[in-house]
Order: structure tokens, then sequence, then C-alpha cells
């Protein structure tokens, strides 16, 4: 066993002794922890591991410190200690209240006034039958129990399928108000988050994070959208903080009434199903799934219109009856199913971009307002090309060429498929790629040439003129995107509010989220964003060594064990030896 894996075990165990409220056996858990740590970042050669553990180390000294504050001193009276992950757990437990009980008038007033808004949206038909089923299962419930019998599933938490732009956090709003109105929930709030807003880089932290949201949203729904991410790193055998999130969330799916908080979990099939497989609890306490599907181009018209009718904007006579049709051919089933009800934002913006070229300042104030074939025909034009198209060799040859050579031109047409269309995009491709993406056999001769062609080209991408070498000297968005041979997507980030500053702290599945859908482009973006990462990282290190000469893990090693040194205790476990092997 390596120093690093004596750690994490001392850690894990910590842990555990703590939530169990053996304060004083956690105490020294703890320290012998920090204490292997700290000899493990000293010899850590990767920058950004060494970071991980001095964040982690810094986690778990806070909670030993606190621990030793709290317990029992010679001659005081012991206080308790403060229970990780949000308090005293027998405090936090919500005592049902009962339901309301309503008229015969009232409940069906509730499901009138649910389906006004339904006859308010675009779409959506199986979606709205569930809701509507759902409702009246819910009346019934409450007649049932009006009358002193049981109900069958009192726990009403959903997960919500589909790709973006589909109308989820709509509905999830629409089932919010619902509840309210059936005397469900004391409030028709809801509360929306993802795993940034649950999950903490340090230790017994997230469960309180997480704590606080329930309680914020309690009397009302908690929308956890894209909740697959809370548990995608667990499921590849990574460590993550989201298990601990879910584990939270589960204490409390059980309780009831008004007063307790409804989950929504949302994010794409697939990834949703992955989720729910992490732990068969969750899964059973999920009641209801509604499915969204994409908007078919006449949808999309519609919600076209009444947005540019609420805008105050008009539609030429001419071109109206055109739009189902201009929609329908400018654009793919993939773009609709990118972008959804998002692909209307962006070809009103860019509609309205061409409509100011084609005016000139002197124009009518009818003219000022009303968009044309031609500026929605234009505006259609600037959705990305789809990938599928032209053979790979007709659209870069170099990268033919090198497959060519390398002996994988039966896998060129796999890889255009996935959007490794360049040599740019080989730069950033993984074994993770090679056997989940691109199905290849982990020990088979296609793919050991395939890493060895992607670790060859890294090696000599300045000498190749391969990017992403001007990375480091981009100073904003349009630069930082032109470096990796992607500024086709700066409009998706203008759209999502993106800057440079921002862009550094996106992840994988935010790119997918902001519509970077295909491999390729989102690979070597996301490989960009961790180049520049790491060399912000070791900047920032060698600025808080003092010195260049002086290496960073000896600098954090050393303010580590100062903190440590004036945390220790008296014990019997052996301290750590010395590394004799890398970690």
């Amino acid at each position: 066993m390596s120093v690093r894996d004596a750690a994490i075990t001392y850690a894990n165990e910590a842990v555990e002794l703590d939530r169990n409220e053996r304060w004083e056996e956690a105490l020294t858990a703890y320290i012998k922890a920090c204490e292997y740590f700290s000899v493990a970042i000293k010899h850590e050669k990767n920058d950004r591991l060494r970071e991980h553990m001095v964040q982690k180390t810094v986690g778990y000294m806070s909670r030993a410190e606190e621990i030793k504050n709290s317990i029992r001193v010679p001659g005081k009276k012991q206080k308790r200690v403060a229970t990780p992950g949000g308090g005293n757990e027998k405090k936090a437990a919500v005592e049902p209240v009962p339901v309301k009980d309503l008229t015969e008038e009232e409940l069906e007033e509730a499901g009138k006034e649910m389906e006004a808004e339904l006859k308010q949206l675009i779409g959506m038909e199986t979606v709205k039958e569930a809701l509507r089923k759902m409702c009246k299962t819910l009346q019934l419930d409450l007649q049932r129990k009006k009358a002193g019998h049981e109900v069958m599933a009192p726990i009403r938490h959903m997960v919500f399928t589909g790709n973006p732009g589909t109308g989820k956090t709509t509905i999830a709003r629409t089932v919010g108000r619902l509840f309210h109105r059936l005397g469900l929930s004391n409030s028709s709030k809801v509360i929306e988050v993802q795993k940034s807003d649950l999950v903490s880089g340090y230790v017994n932290q997230t469960g309180m994070k997480t704590r606080e949201k329930i309680n914020e949203a309690r009397g009302g729904v908690l929308f956890v959208d894209e909740a697959y991410q809370l548990t995608d790193a667990l499921a590849r055998g990574q460590t993550d903080m989201g298990g601990e999130a879910v584990d939270e969330i589960m204490r409390v799916m059980n309780e009831t009434g008004p007063d307790s908080t409804t989950f929504i979990f949302a994010g794409y099939k697939a990834s949703m199903q992955s989720f729910l497989d992490y732990n068969a609890g969750l899964q059973s306490r999920v009641r209801y799934a509604f499915d969204f599907e994409d908007y078919t181009p006449p949808e999309l018209t519609t919600i076209l219109r009444l947005k540019l009718k609420a805008k105050g904007w008009k539609i030429h006579p001419t071109l109206d009856p055109q739009l189902p049709s201009l929609l329908a051919g400018g654009t793919t089933k993939d773009q609709r199913a990118k972008y959804n009800g998002r692909l209307v934002d962006n070809l009103v913006q860019w509609a309205a971009d061409e409509l100011n070229n084609r005016l000139t300042v002197n124009a009518s104030p009818e003219d000022l307002v009303t968009l044309c074939a031609h500026d929605i025909q234009v505006a259609l034009q600037r959705f990305e090309k789809p990938s599928a198209g032209p053979k790979m060799k007709e659209t870069d040859e170099d990268t033919t060429r090198v497959l060519e050579k390398w002996g994988l031109v039966d896998i060129k047409e796999k890889l255009r498929e996935k959007g490794y269309t360049k040599l740019t995009d080989l730069l950033v491709v993984s074994e993770e790629d090679c056997t989940r993406t691109l199905g290849l056999d982990a020990n088979s001769l296609v793919m050991k040439k395939l890493m060895t062609l992607v670790a060859t080209l890294r090696k000599e991408r300045v000498s190749l003129g391969l990017g992403p070498q001007k990375v480091a000297a981009a100073t904003d968005l349009a630069s930082f995107l032109e470096s990796v041979d992607c500024s086709e997507y700066l409009q998706l980030f203008i759209a999502h509010k993106v800057d440079f500053s921002t862009m550094l702290l996106l992840t994988y599945d935010d790119l997918k989220e902001i519509g970077v859908t295909e491999i390729g482009p989102r690979r070597r973006i996301f490989h960009a964003v961790e180049t520049t990462r790491e060399e912000r990282h070791v900047i920032a290190a060698l600025n808080r060594a003092g010195s260049v000469d002086t290496p960073s893990s000896e600098h954090d090693a050393l303010i580590l064990q100062d903190r440590l040194d004036r945390l220790k205790i008296t014990t019997t476990t052996p301290s750590p030896s010395p590394l004799s092997d890398p970690i």
C-alpha cells in the first residue's frame, strides 16, 4: 500500500467514526490521515494531484480542529460536537404535518388551473397527459385520506428526462404550483440546483451544503438539474463527493407532508438511468417519470411566432407561411435535438442581426421590427453544419494520410462519426474515449496503435503546427476559441453569457449543455481549458512559495506540517514510514 492509499484509508475511517459520533477516535484517525497526506504531498510530482491532496488535507484538518475544540477537556464540561453534514440528525428530522382537507370544489379548481397552464405550453403532449394522470391520482389520494383510508404511495419524487431546451424547468414550476394548490406543499417555490450547488471539495462540507439546499426547498420542490453529474465519476470508479450529496438527499426522501421537500431529478435519458442505477434505494424513492420529447419544426414555428409577438416584432406576410418549411429544411434533426427551444432564441437573435445589416439608418418604424425570409435564411446558415457529410479524406487529407500511415484507416469513419475530424482532435483522445466512445477493445492492437499515435502527436505538436500552443497567449474568449480552431462556437458561449474567465470554470458536461455536442471539438476545448487552468495553478503555486527555486510541493508540505504540529495529540498509532517508492 502506498502512502497516499494509507492516507485515504485513514480518512475514510475518520469520516465513518465521525458520523457515528466517536469523536476521540475520529480525531486520532483524522490526524493520522493528515500525517500520511503530508508525506504524500511532499513527494507528489503531479501538480494537479498534489493540489487536490492539499485541499482534502485542509478539509480534514479543519474538521479535526473543530472536534478537538469541542470534545472533553480535563476539568471542563464536555460539549457536543456538531454532526458532520449539517447538525444533529435527530433535530433535523421533520415531523409530518397533516395535509389540509380540501373541498371537492378546491380539488377541481386545482386541476383546472393546471390545465390552463398546460394549454399555454407548446408541444409536450406526452408530458401533459402524464401530468393530467398524476393530478387525477393525487386528487383521488386526497379523497381517500379524507375518507380515512390509507394511501398506497405517498412519496411524490420524480425524474425528468430529455434533451436541453425541452421545457423540464417549466414543468417543474408547474408541478410546484400544482402541489401547493392541492395542499401537498406549503408553497409553490422551486429551488433550482446543479452539482456545484450541492457538492464541496472539502470533507464533510458536501453534506452541509446539500442539507442547506434541502432546507431552503422545504415545503416546495428541489429541482436537481443534470443530476447524473452527482454519480458520473463514482460510476467510473473515481473519487467524488457527489455520492455524499446523494446520501444526504436519500435521508429525507421518505419524509411526507406539506413541510417535506419534493425532489425532481432532471437530465439526459441515458445518463439519468445510470444515476438511478447508482443506488437501488434511490430508484425506489422516485414515483413519477416524465420523458420530454424534442420539439418538431411546426412546434418550433409556433414558439418563434409567440416569441416575436411578445417582443413586439413582426413577421413579413410573405414569410409567415414559409416558416415551417424553412425551419424543417434549414435545420437537421440532430440540431433540433441539441437546441430545442433554444434554437428559436438563437434564430431570433441572428435574424435580428441580419435585419440590422440589411436596413439603412432611415428605415421606417415598420421595417425596424419586421423580419423577412432573407433574415431567417441567413440566420439558419449560422447553425453549425452536421458532422455527417463528406468523407474525412475530402475535408482533412492530412488526418487521413496519418491514419493510413499508422494502419488505422479502418477506424477513420468511426472517428469522424464521433467528431474526431482533425489532427487537433486526436490530441485529446484518451483511453476512456477509445473504449467507451469508439468501442475499441482495451487490449486490441488497434487501440494500442491509436494511443501510440496520440502520444506521438502530443510530443510533436509544436513542430507539426498543432494546437493548443497558442492557448496560453489567449486573453479573451474569441482568441481562446480561435487557438483551438473552434471559432464557430463563439456565439453559443456569448448567448450563454460565458466570458473568458468563466470559460476556465467550465466542466466537460457544461460544454455539452451549452451546445458543443460533437465529441472532437468538445474534447479539444476542454483540453485547452484544463491546460490553461494547470498553467495558472503552477504560477499560483510558485507565487505562494515565494521563489521559483522553491518547489511548491515542499512549500505546501511545510505549511500543512506546521498546522498539523499544532493539532497533534498523543496517539499510539505508528507514524507513516519514510516514502520508499514514488506514489
